[in-house]
C-alpha cells in the first residue's frame, strides 16, 4: 500500500494523495533532511484504521492523516474494517465509539485479538461524559477525542502511542526512516 491512499468498501471516497518519492520526513529527530523542499509529513509510513459510521466524520478525519502522509483504511462498520484491514499491519485504530453493527470496544478487542499486540487506539466520539470515557477506558482506548476536535491532536497523539508502545524509542520515526530510503546508510 503506497503511502496517502484511502483504502474503502466501495468504491473510493477520496482520491489518492500524496507521493511515491521516497523521502525521509520532519519528524524524524537526527534525520538529515531539506526541510525547505520537503513537507512535515509526521504520519508517513503508518497504516492507519479510521472507523467511523459517519461518512463526512470519516472524509474529514481520513483526508487530513493522508495529508500528514498516512495510509488510511476508512471503514463505515466493524464488519468492513475487519475486512479491509486483514492483510495490513496497522500501526493504530482511530474509531467511533458507537458503530451499526457493534461498537468501538468490540472492534479493538477484536483486532487486538487478531494482531496478538497492543494495538494504539483512539476513540472518536461525540460523547462528552465521563460514562463514555470510562468505558472507552475499560475497553483498552489510549485516547478519547470528543468531536468535534483539533485535527493536529490526532498527529500528536499517535506518534506518543506509537512510540510508547513499540520497544524502539522514536519507533514512529525509525519506520519512517526504514521504508523511505533503505539504501542510505545512516549516521
Amino acid at each position: 500500500m503506497a503511502p496517502g491512499r484511502l483504502v474503502t468498501g466501495g468504491a473510493p471516497m477520496l482520491e489518492p494523495f500524496g507521493t511515491s518519492v521516497p523521502v525521509l520526513y520532519k519528524c524524524c529527530r537526527g534525520a538529515a533532511t531539506d526541510e525547505k523542499s520537503l513537507p512535515p509529513m509526521l504520519l508517513a509510513g503508518l497504516v492507519l484504521l479510521v472507523v467511523e459510521d459517519d461518512l463526512d466524520n470519516l472524509e474529514l478525519v481520513s483526508s487530513y492523516l493522508e495529508g500528514e502522509g498516512a495510509t488510511v483504511i476508512g471503514a463505515g462498520s466493524l464488519a468492513s474494517a475487519l475486512k479491509l484491514s486483514a492483510d495490513s499491519e496497522l500501526s493504530a485504530l482511530l474509531s467511533d465509539l458507537e458503530l451499526p453493527d457493534g461498537t468501538g470496544c468490540d472492534l479493538l478487542q477484536r483486532l487486538r485479538e487478531r494482531d496478538a499486540r497492543d494495538l494504539p487506539a483512539i476513540a472518536l466520539t461525540g460523547y462528552s461524559d465521563a460514562k463514555w470515557r470510562a468505558r472507552a477506558a475499560d475497553c483498552g482506548f489510549d485516547r478519547y477525542a470528543v468531536k468535534p476536535f483539533a485535527l493536529e491532536q490526532l498527529s500528536e497523539w499517535l506518534l506518543e502511542l506509537i512510540d510508547r508502545k513499540s520497544d524502539v524509542p522514536g519507533a514512529s520515526c525509525h519506520a519512517v526512516l526504514d521504508r523511505a530510503e533503505p539504501a542510505r546508510q545512516r549516521r
